[in-house]
This record gives C-alpha cells, sequence and structure tokens, in this order.
C-alpha cells in the first residue's frame, strides 16, 4: 500500500478496490487453509485474524512482530487465566482486564506489539472451546493461524504489485 495517501475520493477508488480484492481473496485463502487444518484436529482462524489481515495488507508491518505478538499474547493469557481463573471479579470483568492487560504487557516486553493479538488473548476467557485447548491456545489457533494471514497478505500484495508495477517484493 503507497504511502502517500489521495486526497479527493476519485483518486482512492483503486486502493480501495484492491483492498477489498486482498481481503476478501485473503479471508477465502485463510477459510481454505482453516478447513485443511481442521481435518487434522486443529484450528487456525479466529476472528482477530481478520483485524491483523487488515493490518498486513494496509499497512507496511513487520510479521516477526504479528507472530510473536499472538506467541506471548497467547502465553500470557494462559498464564494468567491459570493463575487466576476465569471468575474473578466477576461483576468487574476481572479476568478479562487481566488477561488482556498481561497480553499487552507481554507484547511491551517483546517489542511486538499487535492490538489483534489482545483482542485474540480475550477469547481465551469467553470461548469455552478456547479452554478446552488448554496450553496449545498458545499455539494455535492465534499463531499458527497469523502465519496463515501473512502469506496471504504476501501473495495478495504481491498479485497487486506484479499486476500494477510489474515488480514482486518479498518482503
Amino acid at each position: 500500500m503507497p504511502d502517500v495517501k489521495p486526497q479527493n475520493v476519485q483518486d482512492r477508488i483503486p486502493a480501495a478496490f484492491w483492498v477489498l480484492v486482498k481481503i476478501a481473496s485473503g479471508l477465502a485463502f485463510m477459510h481454505f487453509a482453516n478447513k485443511i487444518i481442521v481435518k487434522e484436529g486443529y484450528a487456525a482462524m479466529v476472528p482477530p485474524h481478520a483485524a491483523s489481515l487488515c493490518i498486513a495488507v494496509c499497512t507496511t508491518n513487520d510479521p516477526k512482530k504479528m507472530g510473536l505478538g499472538y506467541l506471548s499474547a497467547g502465553a500470557a493469557a494462559y498464564g494468567v487465566l491459570q493463575a487466576v481463573g476465569d471468575g474473578f471479579m466477576p461483576d468487574f470483568g476481572g479476568s478479562r482486564a487481566l488477561v488482556v492487560a498481561a497480553a499487552v504487557a507481554a507484547m511491551i516486553l517483546t517489542d511486538s506489539m499487535h492490538p489483534p493479538a489482545a483482542a485474540y488473548a480475550m477469547t481465551l476467557v469467553d470461548a469455552a472451546p478456547m479452554k478446552a485447548l488448554g496450553p496449545k491456545f498458545i499455539l494455535y489457533p492465534g499463531f499458527l493461524g497469523v502465519c496463515i494471514v501473512y502469506v496471504a497478505a504476501l501473495i495478495g500484495n504481491n498479485v497487486h504489485s506484479l499486476l500494477t508495477t510489474g515488480k514482486v517484493k518479498l518482503d
């Protein structure tokens, strides 16, 4: 995505079109990959991955930070939930608050801030299937899914670049 932002709506139409194509095809690719992975007993797709795909397609991003963000957020969330349980201060959303705060703190410590990973951490408190994963929650669907997000964004961004400039940029 170019860093120069068009000033009027007409100039934004091509950029909006390409974002639409890349996000839609990226989510379709993620869905396809997830269907294959689910057959093996894993999962690789949660709602925060849609936000991660938007970031990967629409900004210059560091895939290491995305991956490490999900890993550190998942580990922190799992550790906090094991320590306090999911019923901590229920009238104030205590478990949710601690899990997200710990995920953000872990991402700060690892220099891997990726806000969708904080939302992913909250799924551990709110979704029974996530709790059932136990420590596997650290690796999937979060980290595994964001790896697929990165591949989808890389393909979409390079197809776009190839069609519009004739060049491929593998980063």
